[in-house]
């Protein structure tokens, strides 16, 4: 086995632990976008145009946290992209090799910020309930 085939191999046994744990319900929408950003970035050869399969993930996320912090951050990056892309970096150089890190790691820690925002928020709801005789507050 070559060296650049290991993160790949690497990735497949990581996915399936991860499908197996989740099999009995299993979700393409939640589950289907870490596998995506893994692969892209176990990926043994990739260009910078194939981030654009990372997108799903990327608003997923977006949707998921209420950061602002991590919504600049991810126009930022973006913006980031662009320039290289627009100004005279090259497709092909080492510029670009950040990407999909920094989507996953992006990913992951809005997708955290997302559950800890939403399970603090049913448990205020749920104490606002309990405290005022089990009716909700509007």
């Amino acid at each position: 086995m070559a060296h650049n085939d290991l993160p790949a191999a690497l990735s497949c046994a990581w996915t399936l632990g991860y499908f197996w744990l989740r099999r009995h319900a299993w979700d393409w929408t939640k589950d289907g976008s870490l596998l995506m950003l893994v692969s892209l970035l176990a990926a043994p050869y990739s260009w910078v145009y194939d981030d654009g399969v990372a997108m799903p993930a990327l608003l997923q996320g977006a949707y998921l946290t209420r950061s602002r912090i991590l919504i600049v951050f991810l126009a930022l990056a973006t913006v980031l992209i662009e320039t290289e892309l627009i100004g005279s970096v090259k497709i092909a150089s080492l510029c670009y090799l950040w990407t999909e890190p920094a989507w996953l790691v992006w990913y992951l820690i809005a997708n955290k910020t997302g559950k800890a925002q939403t399970e603090a928020s049913r448990g205020n709801a749920g104490s606002a309930q309990s405290s005022h005789g089990g009716v909700p507050l509007a």
